[in-house]
């Protein structure tokens, strides 16, 4: 037993001491390495994806941060980042010629925000009604009036925004009843103005046009600007508003 170790010991030298078994010793010993070092390699698919899914994290956290509105305060308990709900808005969109439309008439008591333009050519309309509830009420009435000689936009409690600086060729009654929110009006130039308001003790009007009260009421007004008695063509304007300050613009 003892000579046979010598002569495995011996013939391992002589194996050892070859230039084949030195080249297999190197690649064994090389491939040892290799694994020792990344199962997968150098060029591991693995750390590829790992590295971009760690890059687009950052980047996801970098922009969700950097969208905070203000200061974080260092003492806050807590931190929450909501996205904004985007409202619908329901459009009306009457722009460009209509030359047979004789009368508009929209239920908008189901929706709550509404943009009504009638920035058009309209030779033949004479009525405009509008009756919603809440919300918002976006409106342009913009376009050329021919025949138009009455506008009535009623709603139970919606802000108003209502730009009314179109090309009027007749005269118009516009009734407007709004509720506690505010009524904004732009009123135009060429013609004459008379606005008689409507308001409970708690809402007000405000002027920023060239309208000029007249008589004492309180809670019943009347407003005039310097052609509404001598213009052919008068906008007679009447605004219902329980607490909502209305603007004259």
């Amino acid at each position: 037993m003892i000579g046979r170790k010598k002569l495995d010991l011996k013939g391992f030298a002589l194996l050892r001491s070859s230039p084949s078994a030195k080249v297999a010793e190197w690649y064994t010993r090389y491939l040892e390495v290799v694994v020792e070092v990344s199962p997968w390699g150098f060029k591991s698919p693995l750390s590829h994806m790992l590295k971009i899914v760690f890059f687009l994290f950052l980047s996801v956290l970098y922009f969700d941060l950097s969208a905070a509105e203000g200061v974080i305060d260092h003492s806050a308990r807590t931190f929450e980042i909501r996205e904004k709900k985007r409202e619908r808005v329901d459009l009306f969109d009457f722009s460009g010629a209509f030359v047979n439309l004789e009368k508009i008439d929209i239920d908008a008591r189901r929706k709550k925000n509404v943009e009504l333009l009638v920035t058009g050519d309209f030779p033949l309309l004479e009525k405009i009604s509008y009756e919603g509830t809440f919300g918002l009420l976006k409106g342009s009435l913009t376009g050329n009036f021919s025949l138009l000689e009455e506008v009535s936009i009623l709603c139970t409690n919606c802000a108003m925004e209502l730009d009314l600086k179109g090309h009027w060729e007749k005269s118009c009654e516009i009734v407007i009843r709004g509720g506690k929110e505010n009524i904004t009006l732009l009123l135009p130039e060429e013609v004459g103005i008379i606005v008689k308001t409507k308001t409970a003790p708690k809402g007000k009007v405000i002027l920023s046009s060239d309208l000029k009260k007249k008589g004492f009421g309180i809670w019943k007004k009347k407003y005039m600007n310097p052609l509404a008695e001598t213009a052919p063509i008068v906008l007679t304007i009447s605004i219902e508003s329980s607490e909502g300050a209305i603007l004259l613009k």
